[in-house]
């Protein structure tokens, strides 16, 4: 959603929108929309420069809760999958703005799924918990994406994901 026709909005500023009373309304990324008149789970409205879909693709079923929740709380529109051969994983993933791709994952790897999406295909960032050489070179070998190494900062995922989402400058 580019924008909202929700009446009452403010702007978030600091990281949160504020009441009238002066308290923090819900934490959010400077620069969203605040809806008044929406849940409090739908009050972003994403910014123009903000990607509509963030596809995730991690076995770990309480990191992929985490991941999502992170994404959603930043004002993505974020769905998760647990592995490769999950039903709607493959359309998903091709119309994503971003794919988050665990690297080793049972079956069909992160970047074995990656290569078979077709051209053009979205940014991805890889995250991996075994990092080494190899991992890196094969990360590297699909373009120039963000690879993270878990365990990694919230903040640092939502940095990989704002850039791979940017494009070329």
């Amino acid at each position: 959603m580019k924008s909202a026709d929700c009446g009452e909005s403010r702007t978030v500023s600091r990281g949160f929108a504020q009441k009238e009373n002066g308290l923090p309304e819900v934490l959010m990324v400077p620069g969203t929309l605040v809806c008044n008149e929406l849940p409090v789970a739908r009050r972003i409205a994403c910014r123009d420069d903000m990607p509509g879909l963030i596809v995730i693709l991690e076995d770990d079923a309480s990191l992929r809760r985490a991941v999502e929740r992170l994404l959603s709380v930043a004002g993505f529109d974020a769905r998760s999958f647990g592995s490769a051969e999950e039903p709607g994983a493959v359309d998903s993933a091709s119309s994503a703005d971003c794919l988050i791709l665990d690297v080793q994952l049972p079956g069909l790897s992160g970047l074995a799924f990656y290569e078979t999406l077709r051209v053009p295909r979205p940014p991805a960032v890889f995250i991996t918990a075994f990092d080494s050489a190899a991992t890196r070179e094969a990360v590297e070998r699909t373009g120039p994406h963000a690879a993270l190494i878990k365990p990694f900062l919230g903040k640092a995922l939502l940095d990989a994901v704002h850039n791979a989402t940017r494009g070329p400058p």
